[in-house]
């Protein structure tokens, strides 16, 4: 029985976290006008949280595959608009820049789109996207350091 209660206590930290990183990063997009943000950013939620040794999951993964998928999504949109081409362009090209950096965060070409089909500045780099993707990931991390397994004394 102890087994079973230990599991759904770290469960229900999981979800705490989830609601209080995930909130912070509501709270974001819905004060920007943006909660088509919410999406991708639910997404690696998800991957942070329920899969947090996934090499997606790594937290550069989750802060520059946004960061760099944001930006290329902006500058498409300055370059040439919403458009079709460009649509395909940006998410190819979020891919990648992912790719080469070794931040492949698969959310993170959806932020790509949104950057541009949205008419997104470059502010929207910075906040929701830098931001949101930062607090998910401090609080992922701050809940995979309190389910740690305490080391063993010899």
């Amino acid at each position: 029985m102890g087994k079973i209660r230990e599991d759904i206590f770290k469960r229900l930290r999981l979800y705490v976290g989830i609601v209080a990183a995930f909130g912070f990063v509501s709270y974001l997009a819905f004060a920007r006008a943006l909660p088509v943000l919410i999406a991708p950013l639910a997404a690696s939620a998800c991957i942070l949280f329920a899969v947090p040794h996934s090499h997606f999951a790594r937290p550069k993964n989750v802060i520059l595959g946004h960061v760099l998928s944001a930006a290329i999504g902006v500058f498409l949109h300055a370059a040439f608009g919403v458009h079709w081409f460009a649509s395909a362009l940006c998410v190819a090209l979020a891919v990648a820049v992912m790719d080469l950096t070794d931040t492949m965060h698969p959310p993170a070409a959806a932020t790509s789109l949104l950057a541009l089909t949205t008419s997104q500045g470059y502010r929207f780099v910075f906040t929701p996207v830098a931001l949101g993707a930062c607090v998910l990931v401090l609080v992922s991390e701050f809940v995979k350091f309190t389910l740690r397994e305490p080391p063993v004394r010899k």
